[in-house]
């Protein structure tokens, strides 16, 4: 989703655990980076980071475009149904990467927990409780009965303990998000240092494998929607924060390989073929998957000196109104895409016209997502930063 705000009272540098300077990422992507966002102050903007936000947001689309729709995935692109849907799992490490970022330099200030839950609730909710609102007035009006016991379950983000209770296409991560986001402080507290951060990977690796296999028992498939099914992958973005801000020589190391490393893994996983043991089962393909995206988490956020790709950014900027809208987006063109795909496919073929395709929904996608990150994400953010604003002038109000 997206990386959360700053107060503008956070500008400037501060000293992380061993005294080290935890800017320097911040200031040489900011000094090279050509582009602005809404989202993130400048000072904490990783231009490497938010471009992933935009492609794990297109791989999403592209799968639940495969999967959603009669329109034939070419056989050259089996991959896309395949493995798209871990966009998710690199959302979730870049969660964890990013709100280590903006929060570790504020955990001596007052009120930094409200702040910070302040902030996070008016960055998922409006958007979120609009949706919810449109799809619950739609069952309404359409006669069918809403469960007050799903709507309640929905509108407080406990959905990751009842994912099939979600009525928000697709917003089981919110609620898997929402969970993170209350242990969240407590980790930040603990999780200080490299040695701190690679205990939290290995128990949040066992978690997740006993989590998905125990949890698949009652819940089935539903299991993988859950939080326990997904920790891992936050304790890999803490410990790829780690890692890229680190300057001693093991993480030194790993910086350099992480550019050809997550590549290179990637590369493989999404080579496998279809029957292959790292695609069933759950442990190890969903451990490796996650391993990789901190390895390129890694890559992106230790590079300073790169300048952002515009069109990646653009996306990254509306990673979450793409994520949430896309469903009801494919749901509402899935007649007149068959039938572009049907007419196409005879002229160009079947690879050109499923791109053509897709290219056509990203499009319809993009133009509503322009106007849901302008009259409901971004209002909503300057609503948690005037709320968070007002809290700690207070303070300075009172007569001494």
């Amino acid at each position: 989703m997206a990386e959360p705000v700053c107060d503008p009272d956070c500008a400037g540098g501060s000293a992380g655990p061993g005294g080290r300077r935890t800017m320097s990422i911040a200031q040489g992507a900011r000094a090279e980076a050509t582009v602005t966002s809404g989202t993130v102050s400048a000072d904490r903007l990783i231009p490497g980071i938010h471009a992933l936000r935009g492609l794990a947001a297109v791989a999403v689309v592209l799968f639940h475009f495969a999967h959603l729709t009669t329109v034939a995935v070419p056989p050259s692109l089996a991959f896309v149904a395949a493995d798209f849907a871990k966009g998710v799992y690199l959302f979730f490490v870049l969660s964890a990467f990013s709100l280590m970022h903006s929060t570790e330099r504020h955990v001596d200030r007052p009120q930094w927990v409200t702040t910070f839950f302040t902030k996070r609730f008016w960055r998922i909710a409006p958007l979120f409780y609009l949706i919810l609102a449109m799809i619950v007035c739609f069952q309404v009006a359409g006669g069918n009965r809403v469960d007050p016991w799903r709507v309640l379950l929905n509108l407080t983000f406990t959905t990751a303990f009842s994912p099939k209770d979600g009525i928000v296409p697709a917003g089981w991560t919110v609620g898997v998000e929402m969970l993170f986001y209350v242990l969240f402080p407590v980790l930040l507290l603990t999780v200080r240092t490299m040695r701190a951060a690679v205990v939290l990977s290995v128990v949040a690796t066992v978690m997740t494998c006993a989590g998905r296999i125990l949890l698949f028992r009652e819940h089935g498939d539903w299991a993988n929607f859950m939080l326990p099914s997904n920790l891992c992958f936050f304790a890999y973005g803490l410990l790829a924060y780690r890692i890229a801000l680190s300057d001693d020589s093991g993480s030194r190391w790993v910086q350099r390989i992480a550019p050809v490393a997550s590549v290179a893994s990637i590369a493989t996983l999404l080579a496998l073929p279809e029957g292959h043991m790292l695609r069933t089962g759950a442990g190890l393909g969903t451990i490796l998957w996650g391993l990789a995206f901190a390895l390129l988490c890694t890559w992106r956020g230790a590079t300073v000196s790169h300048r952002g790709n515009a069109v990646m950014h653009y996306l990254g900027e509306r990673s979450y109104s793409i994520y949430l809208l896309h469903p009801l987006v494919i749901w509402l063109l899935r007649p007149r895409l068959q039938g572009l795909y049907d007419t196409l496919a005879l002229d160009i073929g079947a690879l050109a016209a499923w791109m053509a395709c897709a290219a056509a929904l990203l499009a319809v996608l993009l133009l509503m997502c322009e106007a849901s990150y302008r009259l409901v994400e971004l209002p909503g953010i300057r609503v948690g930063s005037r709320m968070n604003k007002r809290r700690h002038a207070r303070p300075s109000m009172e007569p001494v």
